[in-house]
């Protein structure tokens, strides 16, 4: 599958001798979205350190994790947040229709489930107080 993972070691650094790349946090959007929905945050932080370990070490790898959005970008963060309350709305019906299944002893079917699982994973949100945390975790890892 495609794996849009952004890392880069400038030539400058190459030149210098410095064989450190480069890595944006976030490009890990789906292993982010699916360890912080699914476990503790300290169990999610692990998992995630993992999957960036598995690009290089504390020693070769400089880590990127974007703070608050940039105010020229406040009407794409609005869509954004319009997206996911609509999202979460989709959620709770698909939720209510899977339960209405399940409580009339009538099987549900896998599209049931999906409409589920895809409506709540739309809803995540990698907040700036869990990036915060994560960064704290990794800086007591002794990353930097």
């Amino acid at each position: 599958g495609y794996d849009p993972v952004a890392i880069h070691v400038s030539a400058m650094l190459a030149a210098m001798g410095s064989q450190k790349g480069r890595v944006d946090v976030l490009s890990f959007y789906a292993v982010i979205r699916n360890a912080y929905s699914r476990y503790t945050p300290e169990k999610a932080h692990t998992i995630l350190e993992q999957h960036v370990m598995r690009f290089g070490g504390k020693s070769n790898l400089i880590l990127y994790v974007d703070g608050g959005p940039a105010q020229e970008k406040q009407e794409t963060t609005k869509h954004r947040m319009e997206s996911r309350n609509k999202a979460a709305v989709k959620c709770s019906e698909s939720q209510d229709i899977l339960e209405t299944i399940i409580n009339n002893n009538i099987k549900p079917r896998k599209r049931h489930f999906t409409d589920v699982r895809t409506s709540l994973a739309a809803t995540f949100y990698w907040s700036s107080r869990d990036r915060q945390a994560f960064v704290t975790y990794m800086e007591q890892a002794g990353w930097s």
